[in-house]
């Protein structure tokens, strides 16, 4: 049996729920994962978006919590990335 169109998870929408689901379910179970996406672009929410002319904002996304060694956030961060995001932390 061909299993090249066989996947064990589908993930509907590539934001950042979306991609670390499917990151975890990839990395920790072994899971063959395909993520449909709408847009022509991934990312949902943390990404930005341009027009032409070069006008371009974010959508959202600016403040991701809980990132401090210990907390769920930086937990699973730290798992989906092998530990390599580099955090920027603020005064304030």
């Amino acid at each position: 049996m061909d299993n090249s169109n066989h996947f064990d998870a589908i993930v509907i929408g590539s934001g950042i729920g979306g991609l670390a689901v499917a990151a975890i379910l990839a990395k920790f179970n072994g899971k063959k994962v395909l993520i449909l996406e709408q847009h022509f672009t991934i990312g949902g929410f943390t990404r930005d978006f341009q027009r032409k002319g070069g006008l371009s904002w974010d959508v959202g996304l600016h403040y991701v919590g809980e990132m401090a060694t210990g907390n769920t956030g930086s937990a699973v961060f730290d798992y989906i990335t092998d530990k390599k995001l580099r955090r920027c932390i603020s005064a304030g």
